[in-house]
């Protein structure tokens, strides 16, 4: 099931194509004078509770255009990263959070992209490595587990996606454990499996 679930695996570049579908949407609700439709609630009461919702709402009506060619350059840019492992994209994402630093108190400043639509992307970009690496870490203990129940070689260790480094396994006679490497995340242990169940 697992091996099956990771043949079947959308591209990292198809969450990003629909997500900058939905913002293309959002985009043309700014222009459409709804820009409160699109805050959450928390965000609406920050925004009152610093009277700055009136001043927002016509800052970014005015330079929705600039702000909306900004916002699809970075999500080109993302989306062509997207080729690569994310422990190699890493940088095309810091990048754009530097040039939004470095942009933060100028005229041009692409309020709606910053505050709204890029916000997340980081984050969102390292839990899909993450949900990847989890299902791979499976899939090896599985294969590992197997090997060592048929005395075959073992497989080939493939990189996690989040950090780049290979997965750790540890095979003992009686079962086989397989970590990811990363802080949060617990380790798989599958025994070792009866050689009537191969």
């Amino acid at each position: 099931m697992v091996r099956r679930h990771l043949e079947n695996w959308p591209s990292d570049a198809a969450a990003w194509v629909g997500d900058r579908a939905m913002v293309l949407h959002s985009y043309e609700m700014i222009r459409a004078g709804l820009l409160a439709h699109l805050l959450t609630k928390e965000e609406l009461i920050s925004f009152a509770r610093n009277d700055s919702l009136n001043d927002l709402g016509p800052a970014i009506r005015n330079s929705v255009d600039n702000d909306q060619r900004y916002y699809l350059a970075a999500m080109r840019n993302i989306i062509d990263a997207c080729r690569q492992p994310y422990h190699h994209r890493k940088a095309v994402l810091s990048a754009l959070q530097q040039d939004l630093d470095a942009k933060r108190d100028s005229i041009g400043f692409p309020l709606a992209a910053a505050h709204l639509f890029l916000v997340d992307v980081q984050q969102g970009q390292e839990l899909q490595a993450q949900d990847r690496a989890l299902a791979e870490s499976w899939a090896l203990a599985e294969s590992w587990a197997l090997a060592l129940a048929a005395n075959l070689d073992p497989p080939e260790t493939q990189l996690n996606p989040v950090s780049g480094r290979p997965y750790l396994v540890t095979r003992e006679p009686t079962r086989v454990t397989v970590w990811t490497g990363q802080p949060n995340d617990a380790q798989i242990v599958v025994p070792r499996p009866s050689p009537a169940v191969i």
